[in-house]
């Protein structure tokens, strides 16, 4: 009987030290993960990484459903590869290409630390990377011009 405490003792201590020494590098690991299979189930776990998320269910629906609408009009998913992180202080912003077959996304993750546990803060995507690289290269053209 003490044995079977001990175990059971350590493996919640376990899983509880797991759960808050999750990076946002190890949060987004199994993110993707879970993309692949259900983007929806996916969005849920970034979501519940922050107990004040709850209070904001309408949005967090909203949001699921415009990238459920997008992603169907986008053809097969065939992976990320990270843009940028950037870290301040508590805070980790990600941004991701994601790759479909009719045209690329971009995902943006905040992640805030404001004690012992990474947690997302926001999380966006868009399709907007092809208008914002012709306005970057216009700039860059002008440049060159000056």
């Amino acid at each position: 009987m003490i044995n079977k405490n001990i175990i059971i003792a350590t493996i919640l201590t376990v899983s509880h030290f797991t759960c808050i020494s999750q990076t946002p590098d190890d949060i987004v690991k199994t993110f993707f993960s879970k993309y692949e299979q259900n983007n929806m189930e996916a969005l849920s776990y970034l979501f519940d990484s922050n107990d004040w998320m709850g209070e904001s269910k309408e949005q967090i629906q909203n949001l699921k459903s415009q990238l459920a609408g997008t992603v169907q009009l986008l053809g097969e998913y065939y992976g990320y590869e990270l843009l940028a992180k950037k870290k301040i202080n508590q805070l980790e912003l990600h941004t991701y290409f994601i790759k479909y077959d009719r045209q690329p996304l971009r995902f943006s993750i905040l992640f805030y630390k404001p004690n012992d546990k990474w947690q997302l803060q926001n999380f966006s995507f868009d399709d907007t990377l092809d208008s914002e690289l012709e306005e970057a290269l216009r700039i860059n053209k002008l440049e060159l011009n000056e």
